[in-house]
């Protein structure tokens, strides 16, 4: 239904670069590691928490004006009833995306300044 809307599927990376925001990322070693001195530091990739932003970047690019992607996701959590560490979620985004007259989708009509 979504290639029919004209999204388009993408496809992300599993393994990325770490990234310090959001839940905490299971961590891969790479066997490729090397330090700008010349040893051998350990180099460590993450796991996806949640990979949009790949996606988002095409789309400021102005590559693509819509996607969708069903991706798997992991997170290093505690233990908890609605949580588990490897889940599936389906990503969907619009560029330019018009919100009616207010220009937003949760707009305060107490200021009636509309989008023209």
């Amino acid at each position: 239904m979504c290639r029919q809307l004209g999204f388009l599927e993408v496809e992300t990376p599993l393994l990325l670069k770490s990234s310090p925001e959001g839940a905490r990322e299971f961590l891969v070693p790479s066997r490729l590691g090397r330090s700008a001195h010349g040893g051998h530091d350990p180099v460590f990739y993450a796991l996806p928490q949640s990979p949009q932003q790949p996606k988002q970047l095409l789309i400021c690019s102005g590559a693509i004006d819509k996607y969708f992607q069903i991706a798997k996701c992991f997170r290093d959590e505690d233990g908890r009833k609605d949580r588990q560490p490897e889940f599936t979620q389906i990503d969907l985004e619009m560029a330019y995306v018009s919100w009616g007259p207010y220009g937003s989708d949760k707009p305060d009509t107490r200021v009636p300044l509309k989008v023209r």
